[in-house]
């Protein structure tokens, strides 16, 4: 069963890809100021990309990004 939430008229509902996202913060595309994760996990994984694309990537990988593929 899907949950409703109650939306202001300019907002949409949507589920995107990790690597989507990813990629557009990357690519400077989206900010995560643009964005409101409706659940915990999606929350910190955000803050992880935003984190790894501020220090630019140049420290080593995190484990957690191990498998993800960020494109500058």
């Amino acid at each position: 069963m899907t949950r409703r939430i109650d939306l202001p008229a300019d907002e949409l509902q949507l589920a995107i890809p990790r690597a989507v996202i990813e990629r557009l913060i990357g690519q400077g595309a989206l900010c995560a100021a643009e964005v409101r994760c409706l659940d915990l996990a999606s929350k910190q994984h955000l803050q992880r990309v935003c984190l790894c694309h501020c220090a630019g990537c140049a420290v080593p990988r995190p484990v957690w990004l191990a498998k993800t593929k960020l494109r500058r």
